[in-house]
């Protein structure tokens, strides 16, 4: 996937301070991947996107600073991760009882929505929820 190969020396792209919907489309042999783009301003956008998430759709949010992606797989909750150009974390909500996919608690919509939002807008990484390390 595209937002794993950012590595942290690697310079600002054009898509780097935008949110997007990457939405795969599958068809016989090849698989054909449909973007839209948002500005980080555009935050009622991003949570229609998180919403109506699909399964195999992505929003993701990137910054100089990583990038954060909440993944569809077509239920509430979602799953968010975000790589920092080094390592990959999964976000776990603080005190969660429950286990998700992959062994990890996932987010409810509004949580994402919080997540999200805080990453369009913050100069730093969200610092809720906790970022377990995956990889």
């Amino acid at each position: 996937m595209r937002w794993f190969r950012r590595s942290a020396g690697e310079p600002v792209t054009a898509r780097e301070g935008a949110a997007e919907l990457i939405t795969p489309n599958r068809k016989r042999f090849a698989t054909r991947v449909e973007v839209e783009t948002a500005d980080l301003s555009d935050a009622e956008t991003v949570r229609r996107w998180i919403r109506a998430l699909v399964p195999g759709q992505q929003v993701s949010v990137s910054r100089p600073w990583g990038t954060v992606v909440a993944m569809g797989d077509g239920k509430d909750p979602v799953g968010i991760l975000l790589a920092d150009g080094d390592k990959c974390y999964v976000a776990e909500p603080a005190g969660a009882t429950t286990v998700g996919r992959g062994g990890f608690a996932d987010l409810t919509l509004d949580q994402v929505e919080h997540v999200m939002v805080e990453a369009m807008t913050s100069p730093e990484r969200p610092q809720w929820p906790k970022w377990s390390v995956l990889v």
